[in-house]
């Protein structure tokens, strides 16, 4: 069970949140023009703190939303699961 939160920039789309049982947070990052995904976590280490990750947005040129932080440590502080955000 996860939270996941949804964004859209440009032609990228975001998918992240954090993972319940896995104890950390994911990412996976889209583009309208490739069928699998530019960039993605799933199946490595899903680390503890989510600005491991956020590093990866800007390597893609991707802004991230206003609150989108706070958002996600709000998830972990709660082991949020099943909830759907889009942004």
């Amino acid at each position: 069970m996860m939270s996941q939160h949804h964004f859209q920039y440009g032609q990228f789309h975001a998918l992240c949140g954090w993972d319940r049982d896995r104890q950390g947070f994911f990412l996976v990052i889209g583009h309208e023009d490739r069928a699998k995904p530019i960039f993605s976590n799933l199946d490595e280490d899903y680390p503890e703190r989510f600005d491991v990750l956020a590093q990866v947005l800007p390597q893609f040129g991707i802004e991230i939303p206003d609150g989108f932080f706070d958002a996600l440590a709000r998830d972990k502080s709660k082991d949020m699961g099943n909830r759907v955000t889009s942004w």
